[in-house]
Order: structure tokens, then sequence, then C-alpha cells
């Protein structure tokens, strides 16, 4: 290897004016000695680079010359399945919406019966404060933003979901009709779920039909997110709040709510440029779907946990994300 030969012309560019020396000078030293009689001649198994080198010589090269094992192990490739770590991902909260904004409710809150076990319902959406607050407005506002026509939203469900609990996400306009509704009966283990912001199904002659309708841009849309929890109590359920807001922006394409999970580099990048332009859904979106086909991926780990403790949920990080509840559209 070229390090080794590297090692062996160092030794000699060290060694060999030395050695030169040692020999001339033992030839002036030795033969007068001889002559003399005072000094035996030296056996032939005897080297005079022996008894003349100085004892740190070989020490000396040692110190300031590096192993071929180190040089080897510096040079090393990282190995396979580890990540390097680029540039962060930083979100920048846009500025809040001004008056009118609804209300929000970011944690689920009190519950009775069945239900206790679904306290800790919780939104993954930042929670902002309201300049604006009033009598009439929220002091904060739980809400963000996205360009994806029908976004995802994402929710820590603290105990497990079956069929019997269903859940649902409606998205109403300002006058309070539905623009999209999904209802779901899943069953998932306690964890971080994804449900998406589908268009409102209506009912026309006895069939069912998916409206065109999507969210229109720029439009403040509030949300809500139920468990209903209780088999025995139909009207029984913990929910949260929130408004989402689609926006467009020069230079952000807007989200196709398809994420590449192969190409891990491209869809981090497209993450940040969401999260440096304040679209947090999107954002979180990219990456929540990076982890969870990539749990084990210290980049996309510290990626997903940088996000939610931008919003103050890193105690979140670390729960499990399901493979729930997008449903067929």
């Amino acid at each position: 290897m070229k390090y080794v030969q590297r090692w062996e012309l160092q030794r000699s560019l060290f060694s060999s004016p030395w050695a030169t020396y040692q020999s001339y000078g033992a030839q002036l030293l030795v033969s007068p000695l001889l002559a003399l009689g005072i000094l035996a001649p030296i056996s032939a198994q005897s080297s005079v680079a022996q008894l003349t080198e100085p004892a740190f010589a070989d020490e000396t090269l040692n110190n300031i010359s590096p192993s071929v094992e180190a040089i080897e192990a510096e040079t090393a490739s990282p190995s396979q399945g580890t990540s390097i770590q680029t540039s962060p991902i930083i979100f920048n909260a846009p500025p809040p919406p001004g008056r009118g904004a609804p209300r929000g409710r970011r944690v689920g809150g009190a519950s009775r019966g069945n239900c206790l076990n679904y306290e800790g319902l919780t939104a993954l959406v930042p929670v902002t404060d309201n300049p604006t607050a009033s009598a009439s407005s929220p002091n904060q506002l739980t809400w963000g933003q996205t360009t994806a026509t029908n976004p995802t939203l994402w929710f820590y469900s603290p105990e497990g979901l079956i069929p019997e609990v269903p859940i649902e996400l409606v998205v109403q306009d300002g006058t309070d009709q539905y623009i999209a509704a999904t209802t779901l009966e899943v069953e998932a283990a306690a964890g971080i779920i994804a449900v998406q912001v589908l268009p409102n199904l209506e009912t026309n002659a006895g069939t069912t039909a998916v409206s065109t309708v999507t969210l229109p841009v720029d439009d403040l849309l509030p949300w809500t997110f139920s468990i209903y929890c209780d088999p025995e109590r139909s009207t029984a359920f913990v929910s949260v709040k929130g408004a989402i807001q689609r926006v467009t922006m020069n230079g952000v394409m807007p989200f196709s709510g398809e994420v590449d999970v192969n190409d891990r580099k491209r869809s981090l990048s497209q993450a940040r440029t969401y999260a440096a332009a304040g679209i947090w859904h999107d954002a979180l979106t990219i990456v929540a779907t990076l982890h969870h086909a990539h749990p084990t991926d210290a980049e996309i780990d510290a990626a997903w946990t940088d996000l939610l403790q931008q919003i103050g949920l890193e105690s979140l990080a670390a729960e499990p994300i399901q493979d729930c509840c997008i449903a067929e559209q």
C-alpha cells in the first residue's frame, strides 16, 4: 500500500545519513585501537550500528510517524448504515394570522370512563402566541401551513385504536360547513398516527361520491380530530383542534404528498426547504415518513427530534410511528 511505501521512505531518509556517519566514524576510531592492540577485533555477528546508534532513534521515528493502522483507520470510509450529519432542519414559524383566528387545543384534556386512556391525545402542530388576542380571540393559536391540496396531519394517541373506537378528522370553512371529513375504523397500537385531509364525502341519491372540493388557498380553516373512545356512548370522545392554511410561495413547489423514501438525501433537502419557509405540515410529513421507513437512520432521527423539539413536543420523539391511518381513496 502507498502508506507502507511512505513509511519505508521515511525510514530510509532518517536512517541512511546516520548509518553513513556510523560507518565512517567507526573506521576512524577502531583502526588505531586495533593497531595498538587495545581493542579486540569485532566479531562478524556484532554490528557497529548496534554499538553506536542512539537508543532513542527508533522510538523517535515511531513517535513522529503514524502507524499504517492509524492512517488506514482515519481514512477508512464510514461503515455501511452510518449516516453523516449534514445541515440541521430549522422551522421558521410564519407570522400568526390576524383577527378571527379560530380557537385551538393541542392536547385532549380531562375525560371520564373509557376516554381517560385517551386524555393525552396530542396534535403534532405548532402553538404560537396570538398578537391580536382579545376576549373573542385566543391567546395562543394551534395552527400550521401546507402547500398540499390534501395534506396529512399527525397525532399522538396514548392508547391503541380498535374498530369499535372510530377516529374522525373534519375541516370546516368560515361558515362551519364541512370542506373535508374522514372517519376511520382502524386497529393500531399506541403511538404516532397520520390522517389525511380528504374531500368531503357527499351522499347523492343513495350513492356516495367524492366531492371535487379541496382546501382553498389562503383561507385559515379550523379542523377537529376526535377519538370516539367509549363504544357504549357514541357521544363520548376526546378531541384536539387547530387551524390549517394552504399557501402558495414563489420558489417553493407544492407538496404532492408523495415521499421518496429511497432517496433520503433529496427528501430531507425537500423537508428542510419547507421547514425554512414555515410550511410545517409538509416538512413534518416528509420527515415522519422517512423516519417510519428508516427508524435507525441517525440523520433522519435527528431531523425528526429537532422538528418536534422546536414546537415543544420533544417528549414524543421516541414514540413509535404506526402504519396508520391513511384512508384508501
